[in-house]
């Protein structure tokens, strides 16, 4: 019997089961928005990064089966005075967690997340132009289409276009 899968914010000590996940994201090479790794994920590493959302850097959501992660999606509100009102949206999920509704719920639990943060106001993302799947989320969660950015990654040799996408809150 498959174990249920669950969502829920990162937290401390989740630094190896994510390392883990970015691993498996980076080396499968059958998702059209991943670029190869530059250097192999720490868990160390992974849970400082946690912690700077912990700080008030946003919002990370991991879905798990059992203690494996198989999606993260992350909103990282604006650093600077002039950016505090702006959030980035990242959403990755294994192959097999695709296609199931999983990255819906995801993407509305930050939505919801963001709804209750003072001062922001908009959800924005870049998105591969190889990613249909995902333009197609997006425009059904309410994202609006704002620019394109030509040839912005190449990759094995292909000219990817990057499609900016926001949402109001």
């Amino acid at each position: 019997m498959k174990a249920e899968l669950f969502l829920r914010p990162a937290a401390l000590g989740d630094g190896g089961a994510l390392c883990a996940f970015l691993i498996a994201l980076g080396t499968n090479n059958d998702h059209p928005g991943v670029l190869p790794m530059r250097r192999v994920p720490t868990a160390a590493g992974q849970d400082e990064w946690i912690q700077g959302y912990l700080d008030g850097g946003g919002h990370v959501l991991l879905l798990f089966d059992a203690d494996r992660v198989l999606g993260c999606a992350e909103l990282t509100v604006g650093k600077a005075p002039y950016r505090h009102h702006c959030a980035a949206l990242g959403v990755s999920l294994l192959k097999e967690a695709r296609g199931q509704g999983h990255g819906t719920t995801m993407m509305k639990a930050l939505q919801a997340w963001a709804e209750r943060q003072d001062g922001l106001e908009r959800i924005q993302l870049e998105v591969f132009h190889t990613n249909p799947g995902a333009i197609r989320l997006y425009e059904r969660l309410g994202y609006v289409h704002e620019g394109r950015r030509v040839g912005a990654i190449k990759h094995e040799g292909e000219s990817i276009d990057m499609i900016q996408m926001s949402l109001a809150l």
